[in-house]
């Protein structure tokens, strides 16, 4: 099996297993075609395909949080520490 193969059949194991609400999303980040469409997959598996759990997500460090989908105002929905010094 050549290695494209593998990747393919990795590919459509994980498509399997996605919601078909987010496949097309899925599909358009393995083009390889649309880093948005990369990002929105990977915040989507992060939190386990809940797209609330995407706007909420808490995980400040992560280096695609600025970056994540369905973002809101973030005092609306998050609770970040002052930083007073």
């Amino acid at each position: 099996m050549t290695d494209d193969e593998r990747i393919n059949l990795a590919r459509e194991k994980e498509l399997a297993t996605v919601s078909p609400l987010y496949r097309g999303i899925y599909a358009r980040a393995y083009s390889g075609q649309s880093r948005a469409a990369a990002v929105h997959a990977f915040c989507l598996r992060c939190t386990g395909d809940k797209r609330d759990e995407v706007r909420r997500c808490s995980s400040y460090a992560c280096q695609l949080w600025p970056c994540r989908p369905y973002q809101t105002d973030i005092a609306e929905d998050v609770d970040v520490p002052n930083e007073k010094q």
